[in-house]
């Protein structure tokens, strides 16, 4: 009788050794594959950041080679600074004529302070190009450059000082036959690095001013 007590004592006693290893064997089993399952979402991740670094390699290369390819944008120098057809009528250009200029000038106009515009008239179609390209802050400079320009025979200048309080005015123009175009070259406080819009020097002219900029209009009755 005790020798079989004894048998089922070992053989309960093995069962539970059994069981207990069974249980470590499946936890083990569980904790391995929760492992590999991160090392391949590691994997993962490292090839998608490997795929997005050599993507992002291939477009700093791409934009490096259409840099080398595409020529600097000229800023030096107008777009617009090509010559335009010649102004006005043939018997303007044979004879010249008055021109008017009408200016409006809100209250507030450049940001409330003096307004210096200078309507430049030009007869030599070499100068013309070469006024074209300076902009605002060229043109009103001391430079010596400027200042030959300025004493030319063969430009023309109507300099107008204007403060907001003015608000109308009209002058009149006398320009001269053959003139191959004019300039409108006015200092604010935002538009030093512009450039001068052609006009035609044989059109009357009428100019508006306002708090941060001013526009033209011609084409007026004459």
């Amino acid at each position: 009788m005790s020798f079989f007590y004894s048998s089922n004592k070992n053989f309960l006693k093995f069962l539970s050794i059994l069981s207990y290893f069974s249980f470590s064997i499946l936890v083990n089993s569980a904790i391995i594959a929760q492992e590999e399952s991160a090392i391949q979402n590691l994997n993962s991740n490292l090839d998608n950041i490997s795929t997005l670094k050599e993507n992002a390699q291939k477009l700093s290369d791409v934009n490096l080679e259409k840099s080398k390819s595409t020529p600097a944008a000229q800023i030096d120098v107008p777009q617009e600074s090509k010559i335009p057809p010649k102004p006005g009528s043939l018997l303007d250009r044979f004879f010249g004529r008055t021109i008017g200029v009408q200016i409006q000038i809100q209250k507030d106009s450049n940001e409330n302070t003096a307004i210096l515009t200078e309507l430049i008239i030009i007869y030599k179609p070499e100068l013309y190009a070469k006024i074209a390209s300076l902009s605002m802050r060229q043109w009103f400079s001391n430079s010596p450059e400027i200042k030959n320009l300025r004493e030319s025979p063969d430009i023309a200048i109507a300099r107008l000082e204007l403060t907001p309080e003015t608000l109308y005015s009209q002058y009149f123009m006398k320009v001269k036959s053959s003139a191959v175009g004019g300039l409108l070259f006015t200092r604010l406080q935002n538009n030093l690095d512009t450039y001068p819009p052609y006009i035609n020097p044989y059109e009357n002219l009428n100019l508006n001013f306002f708090y941060n900029g001013f526009d033209f209009k011609q084409n007026l009755e004459k």
